[in-house]
């Protein structure tokens, strides 16, 4: 990916709290973009722990910090992928989407 983030979400209608990943790939022909947007249900519990882990960053929007948020946002599988869901439980995901 060219492009990983971590987002925490809020529903505006319901109030209800989740994670999502969106991966951005640039690879390919020049106006070829591809990405995935995918929000996880997790309990109240692991979201406030995955809001802390992003709170203690000192320079949150900075992809080259070396804190140990970043680093531990940032480790890899063993085929060198950036694999966050590693980092929470969750009971379902669903796709989200950008309508302009």
């Amino acid at each position: 990916s060219d492009e990983i983030a971590l987002q925490l979400l809020k529903c505006r209608a319901c109030g209800y709290n989740a994670l999502a990943i969106y991966e951005e790939s640039r690879r390919g022909a020049l106006d070829d973009e591809s990405f995935d947007h995918t929000g996880y249900l997790v309990t109240p519990d692991e979201l406030e722990r995955i809001k802390q882990l992003i709170e203690t960053c000192p320079d949150v929007s900075n992809s080259r910090c070396d804190c140990e948020s970043h680093r531990i946002l940032s480790e890899t599988n063993d085929y060198g992928r950036n694999d966050l869901t590693r980092l929470f439980s969750y009971q379902g995901s669903f796709a989200l989407s950008y309508n302009p």
